[in-house]
């Protein structure tokens, strides 16, 4: 991670926000996405998820090549509105993690990418578009998101059958035979798509049109980015890693993977060691009982070692990325704990390198959303992590990760109570009695009170 050690050096970053606006985001310049589906996007954020074609179809690799979508009429409105100064439908996310306190990822990849390319580098992209209809055809993408199928061995309750096909196995024995279930599904993600639990589907990520675009672009790439789906366990990731690798492009392309740290073989391994700086998410949501639960898994003990075998690896920096939920509210803080530990056993020599922590907040499935609590209800919650900063203050106060994400945390925690909170907790009861039966799980052995004062509420 050459580029961040010597941008610690440069502590001043252009102000994004005074020269384009409160808007502006630098991913429409530089970044595409491909979705689990095929579907085309530029940022994992946005929702929907999906660039339109001028017919308003969604754009799918199946159809429409990722160097047609770069400067497809989505993109260049979406480039058009941020220079506007208008807010973007698809990036509110964004702007509610600002509301509240947490620098939002719009902020967080502007400061990146400058550190990465330079401010004049940027500007240059924005200039060579607003000369011409907002299109970048002399500028090709920086970073790739590359989501290449659904393929996973977890559950994880706040994920959905479009991104672990896991889920869409049990969905797909749920739907239509659990009244409650499908009705909740339904209202949440809509009708079940035919491809969801079809293997053939895949095979449009292996199509020499969509690879040939991806290698085209491969001298000039920064960054990509793997998840999936589980990464370690989708083939064209790693062969897509190799083959960049063993073609030069192992010192300019900075690797960046989530990874649910069950599956560290030896041929991710392997490929990832390849590369000179490689970034691991850990998606950890808990600590023991909680990530078990959570994500439908009884294997922490081995999720541990396993990412103990990642952090070992010299050519790579790790943060975890829980995801902030009904579930996990009273726990969250063990995941910071947890960092602490993990830093102070590996790190304790140096004054840059840590572990961070990255708290995302979940805002959808909205029976999830900590917002449907009363805010007494959360008060526990928002004490645990301020006891954090007084105790683990030396971390805190080195990692901008974790202040962020403990600071937007408890601002989140201060929300309003959602107006359709009896609907959504309605919902999570539900929901949660369903997935209790078909796993063999009880939520009430994470977090009883909670459970019990939920149900008081209805």
């Amino acid at each position: 991670m050459q580029w961040l050690k010597k941008s610690r050096w440069k502590i001043q970053l252009a102000n994004w926000d005074e020269m384009y606006g409160e808007t502006f985001c630098v991913y429409p310049w530089l970044s595409m996405m491909v979705n689990t589906s095929g579907s085309i996007d530029f940022c994992c954020i946005a929702k929907p998820s999906v660039l339109r074609g001028d017919d308003g179809k969604i754009l799918d690799i199946s159809s429409t090549t990722l160097k047609e979508a770069w400067n497809g009429k989505d993109m260049r409105d979406i480039r058009m509105a941020m220079m506007q100064g208008e807010r973007v439908e698809s990036c509110k996310h964004c702007y509610l993690q600002e509301e509240v306190g947490k620098k939002s990822f719009r902020q967080m990849h502007n400061d990146e990418w400058e550190r990465r390319i330079g401010e004049e580098a940027i500007h240059e992209r924005i200039e060579a578009s607003y000369e011409n209809d907002f299109a970048l055809e002399a500028h090709d993408p920086l970073y790739l998101d590359l989501r290449l199928g659904n393929l996973c061995n977890l559950s994880c309750r706040m994920c959905n059958s479009f991104n672990s096909s896991t889920i869409a196995k049990e969905d797909e024995k749920l739907t239509d035979v659990e009244e409650d279930y499908t009705r909740i599904q339904e209202k949440t993600y809509g009708k079940r798509p035919d491809w969801i639990s079809s293997t053939e589907y895949r095979e449009k990520f292996d199509a020499d049109q969509f690879w040939g675009d991806i290698y085209d672009w491969l001298p000039g790439l920064r960054k990509v980015y793997m998840t999936g789906g589980e990464p370690t366990m989708i083939k064209n990731n790693m062969e897509f890693l190799n083959m960049a690798a063993d073609n030069g492009h192992s010192e300019h392309i900075n690797v960046f993977m989530n990874t649910n740290c069950t599956n560290a073989n030896k041929k991710f391994i392997d490929s990832i060691s390849k590369f000179e700086s490689v970034d691991l998410n850990a998606s950890l949501d808990g600590v023991g009982v909680v990530n078990e639960f959570i994500r439908g898994t009884k294997s922490w003990d081995i999720i541990l070692r396993n990412y103990r075998s990642l952090l070992d690896l010299p050519n790579v920096n790790s943060n975890i990325t829980p995801v902030l939920q009904i579930y996990n509210l009273n726990r969250i803080h063990e995941i910071l704990y947890l960092a602490n530990d993990l830093t102070n056993e590996y790190y304790s020599d140096s004054d840059w390198k840590h572990i961070g922590v990255d708290v995302l907040i979940n805002t959808h499935p909205h029976y999830l959303d900590v917002r449907n609590l009363p805010i007494e209800m959360r008060e526990a919650a928002k004490n645990r992590l301020i006891e954090f900063k007084e105790q683990c203050n030396i971390l805190y106060e080195k990692s901008w990760l974790i202040k962020n994400s403990v600071d937007g945390i408890i601002g989140y925690l201060e929300q309003e109570q959602l107006d359709n909170w009896h609907e959504n907790l309605t919902d999570f009861v539900q929901m949660t009695e369903t997935w209790d039966r078909q796993r063999n799980t009880n939520f009430s052995v994470v977090d009883d009170e909670l459970y019990q004062n939920i149900r008081k509420l209805l």
